[in-house]
């Protein structure tokens, strides 16, 4: 597996790089609060993640890399946050979540093959597929409860490559269709961006 540091600069793009945690395998998601940054590690390959992996997190200002999540959680495609969890998607088993303190990590959505993430208005948006299918061609948007319970498709024969969210909307780009939002909490859903209808890079990312 590629090995690589986590690091930051300052969003003005001045001032000198800093690492906070070196020489981690396989990263492949990360995610920030107030506090720490939080990836994941062991993708092996990178961009294929389909074995075990660990959540890792370490204070914004440096300190000791914690591990949140042990090696044999479902290795992680994409990673967001709330206040008490961190969740990921996986390419093999849903949709997890852990404490950001650490602990047991248990599966919102056991099963299907997930990417992008946004967490909004108490509920977990994602990309993906539901159940499996044979082929990659298709990535609907679902809605899953923070509480738990089942997933709800929210859309359908769609190629939904990336989430966003603000306090009001939940945002999608579709290399189908174009960049959609939808308030939150309804399903509503208004276009705002057209697109021409092939997954290359010109694809909507948000």
């Amino acid at each position: 597996a590629a090995v690589g540091h986590v690091g930051g600069v300052g969003k003005d793009g001045m001032g000198v790089g800093v690492i906070l945690a070196a020489e981690q395998v396989g990263g492949r998601a990360v995610a920030v609060d107030a506090t720490h940054v939080y990836w994941a590690l062991g993708c092996d390959p990178p961009g294929c993640c389909v074995g075990g992996a660990e959540i890792a997190r370490v204070p914004l200002g440096g300190g000791s890399v914690e591990t949140v999540a042990a090696a044999s959680v479902p290795a992680a495609a994409a990673l967001a946050l709330d206040e008490t969890h961190v969740y990921w998607t996986s390419a093999t088993a849903g949709i997890w979540r852990v404490s950001k303190s650490g602990g047991l990590p248990e599966p919102l959505l056991a099963e299907g093959v997930f990417g992008a993430i946004v967490l909004a208005g108490g509920a977990v948006y994602a990309a993906g597929y539901l159940p499996s299918p044979s082929s990659a061609w298709s990535s609907d948007m679902y809605r899953i409860d923070t509480a738990g319970g089942g997933a709800e498709r929210l859309t359908t024969g769609e190629l939904v490559q990336s989430l966003a969210a603000d306090a009001t909307h939940l945002y999608w780009g579709s290399c189908t269709t174009g960049v959609w939002r939808m308030p939150l909490g309804q399903d509503a859903a208004e276009q705002i961006a057209t697109y021409i209808p092939f997954c290359d890079e010109r694809r909507p990312r948000l």
